[in-house]
C-alpha cells in the first residue's frame, strides 16, 4: 500500500473535524444604492443623488447562541463628510482594513475588547468607552451631523500621488491602441501630443490640475490658429482620451464633454466645367499617368482618397473587375469598378 493512501484518511478526518466557518462576513460597502464599478456611466444627476445618501461599511457577525450570522450596525466613521466618490472610497477602504485586522485578532462587537486592542496598539490602558464607540449600535442622527472620526483606531488618509500629464496620456493612448484599429488610433496621437506640448509650455505637470478652463483656453488657441472644424476635432479626440482616464479612476470627471461644439460653415468646392475636365485628363495622361489612375478610382469607383491610399495589389481582382476597400470603421467592402 502506498504512503499517500495511508496519509489521506487521517488528513480528511482532521479537516472535516475542524470548524471551517468564520465568525464574521467580509465587510462590504454601501455606496448610495448604485454599483461603484459603473460610476462613470451614471449621469451627473444620478451621481449627485448617490452622494447625497449615507455611505457606510457593513458586515455580519456570528451569534454564539443561534450560530447564525447577524448583521451588525453599519460603520460610517465620518465618511459622509467627504463630498466626492474618490475620497469616500479611500476612507471606506481604510475602515475595512482596520475592521478586518480587529476581527482576525478576536474582536467581538458589543463586548469588552480591551485586551485585543491593547495587543494591537501596544497600549496597556484603554478606556472601555473608547472600544464601544467603534462598533456599538449607532443612534439615528440628523443628516447634517456626522459621527467623529476616531483617529486613534483608524489611520489617517495618505494623499495619493497623482499621475503626471505625460504618464496619464501615455496610459490613455496605450488603452486606445489596444482597442482601436491602427488607422483610428493614429487620429488620436497628434491631438493628444499637441495638447501635451501646450501644457508643458504653460508648466502644467499634474493631470489633476487640468480643469475645464484649461481645456477651453487650449481649444481657443487651436481655433485662432486653424479653424472651427479643427478645433472641434481636437475636442473630440481629447474627450475620448479623458473618458478613458475617467473610467480608470485617473481623473474624477471628463469635463470636456461640457465644452461647446462650435458651428462650422463648410464651403462648397468649386466644380470644373466639362471642358476643364477634358483638358485635365489629357494633361494627366501625358504628364502624370499615376495621378490619373488615382483620380479614376475616386471618380469612377466612388472611393474616398484615403481608401484609395489603403488599396493593396491583393485587393484588386482584375478578372472580375472588383476591388476591396478598407473603410476606417466599417468592415471590408467589395466594390465593382466600371469596365473601361
Amino acid at each position: 500500500m502506498s504512503f499517500i493512501s495511508i496519509l489521506l484518511p487521517t488528513v480528511y478526518d482532521n479537516v472535516y473535524g475542524l470548524n471551517m466557518k468564520l465568525n464574521y462576513s467580509e465587510p462590504k460597502f454601501y455606496t448610495g444604492g448604485v454599483k461603484i464599478n459603473g460610476w462613470s456611466k451614471l449621469s451627473r444627476k444620478q451621481q449627485k443623488e448617490a452622494l447625497s445618501k449615507d455611505w457606510y461599511v457593513y458586515f455580519s457577525y456570528r451569534d454564539t447562541e443561534s450560530n447564525k450570522l447577524i448583521r451588525q450596525t453599519p460603520i460610517k466613521g465620518g465618511v459622509n463628510r467627504f463630498k466626492t466618490k474618490r475620497e469616500r472610497l479611500i476612507f471606506m477602504k481604510i475602515i475595512k482594513r482596520s475592521l478586518i485586522k480587529y476581527l482576525e485578532n478576536g474582536f467581538i462587537p458589543n463586548s469588552d475588547n480591551s485586551e485585543h486592542i491593547s495587543l494591537l496598539t501596544g497600549s496597556t490602558e484603554i478606556p472601555k468607552e473608547h472600544v464601544k464607540k467603534e462598533l456599538k449600535e449607532e443612534k439615528p442622527i440628523p443628516n447634517s451631523v456626522e459621527p467623529p472620526i476616531h483617529t486613534s483606531t483608524l489611520p489617517s488618509i495618505v494623499e495619493e500621488k497623482f499621475m503626471t500629464v505625460q504618464e496619464a496620456f501615455d496610459f490613455g493612448l496605450k488603452i486606445k491602441k489596444q482597442t482601436l484599429s491602427p488607422n483610428s488610433y493614429s487620429g488620436y496621437v497628434s491631438p493628444v501630443r499637441q495638447f501635451q506640448k501646450w501644457l508643458d509650455q504653460n508648466e502644467i505637470k499634474n493631470i489633476r490640475t487640468i480643469k475645464k478652463k484649461t481645456v477651453v483656453q487650449y481649444l481657443n488657441a487651436v481655433l485662432e490658429r486653424t479653424s472651427a472644424r479643427t478645433r472641434n476635432n481636437a475636442r473630440t479626440s481629447l474627450s475620448s482620451i479623458f473618458t478613458t482616464l475617467e473610467d480608470n479612476e485617473i481623473i474624477e470627471d471628463n469635463f470636456i464633454l461640457k465644452t461647446n461644439v462650435l458651428s462650422t460653415k463648410p464651403e462648397r468646392n468649386k466644380t470644373f466645367t466639362p471642358e476643364q475636365e477634358s483638358k485635365l485628363e489629357i494633361y494627366m495622361k501625358e504628364n502624370d499617368p499615376l495621378l490619373l489612375f488615382f483620380v479614376q478610382f475616386l471618380s469612377l469607383n466612388f472611393l474616398r482618397p484615403i481608401e484609395v491610399c489603403r488599396l493593396k495589389i491583393k485587393d484588386i481582382d482584375v478578372s472580375d473587375k472588383k476591388n476591396i476597400s478598407r473603410p476606417r470603421i466599417k468592415k471590408l467592402k467589395l466594390k465593382s469598378y466600371p469596365r473601361y
